[in-house]
């Protein structure tokens, strides 16, 4: 007989997005935000990109996704177009550091 836990919780495979974030907790702790992390932060806050709500409505980036994102806007930066952002990593990275995040745009909107 399965439990009430067993029987309310969906198995989950490793194509769900609830597989994918049970795989990869969502900690501020978890991983320290890399300087090209906070770049991306800065940069969103400069084109006004719109802050993620509270709530996940998508499931957070795997790291060798994450990684390569950012390898391509560093690229991207290096060769000139220093205003591009990629607004799915932006939202991933503020939902993994929110504190920063929002430190970021007060900083951005205080500038004269």
């Amino acid at each position: 007989m399965l439990g009430l836990r067993q029987r309310l919780q969906p198995e989950a495979d490793a194509r769900t997005p609830l597989a994918r974030q049970q795989a990869e907790p969502v900690s501020p702790l978890s991983e320290p935000l890399s300087f090209l992390e906070l770049r991306v932060l800065a940069v969103g806050a400069l084109v006004r990109l719109r802050m993620p709500r509270t709530g996940r409505i998508t499931s957070p980036l795997a790291t060798a996704e994450r990684l390569a994102r950012l390898e391509r806007l560093q690229a991207l930066w290096m060769s000139g177009c220093r205003q591009v952002v990629d607004e799915g990593l932006f939202h991933d990275i503020a939902h993994r550091h929110p504190g920063v995040a929002q430190s970021v745009r007060a900083r951005v909107n205080s500038r004269p």
